[in-house]
């Protein structure tokens, strides 16, 4: 029998399997997801999203912000190479029957390979806020600016909401 939490966790490697997926097509590469290391994510993300006493329902910003943190912070995904696991297997003398032109011909280091699970993250806390009815127009510049920082700035996870409401549009009400 599927619960609440079941469902939720089921929606959650959704978002993560189309963040995944994109990112593949963006870098040219195979992403690995270990999906022990995401449930982890998700329950430390979880933990942070009744961390206001009194309010029971966090609102989606505060949601996607914790998830991408823990996302980011635990980094689940990894870019699978060939030539690292032929290396790997002829370290142990064991051989292996990938082609010499299939490993020069691997995918070269994209420059965002380095990014991968902060832009997973990124494109999961987006998601799960599109997800929700709210327009995110950001500049592809804050975006990219918003994956670097999340490597290399220490950044809690409701700076990460903030920065996300931040990049919403504003609702148009009618007068």
């Amino acid at each position: 029998m599927n619960d609440g939490r079941q469902d939720g966790n089921e929606a959650f490697f959704v978002f993560l399997e189309r963040a995944r997926h994109d990112a593949e097509q963006q870098l040219s590469c195979s992403i690995l997801h270990d999906r022990q290391i995401s449930q982890e994510a998700l329950i430390h993300a979880g933990r942070g999203f009744g961390s206001i006493p009194g309010i029971d329902n966090p609102n989606h910003f505060k949601i996607a912000g914790h998830l991408a943190f823990w996302i980011r912070k635990l980094k689940p995904f990894r870019i699978f190479r060939i030539s690292t696991f032929a290396a790997h297997l002829e370290k142990r003398g064991l051989s292996h029957q990938f082609p010499k032109s299939v490993l020069e011909q691997e995918n070269p280091d994209h420059p965002n390979a380095l990014f991968v699970n902060e832009m997973i993250a990124v494109n999961v806390a987006f998601g799960f806020i599109c997800a929700t009815g709210t327009l995110l127009r950001p500049k592809p510049e804050l975006v990219q600016d918003l994956i670097v920082s999340l490597r290399y700035n220490s950044f809690s996870p409701h700076a990460v909401r903030i920065i996300l409401e931040g990049m919403a549009e504003p609702l148009i009400t009618a007068q």
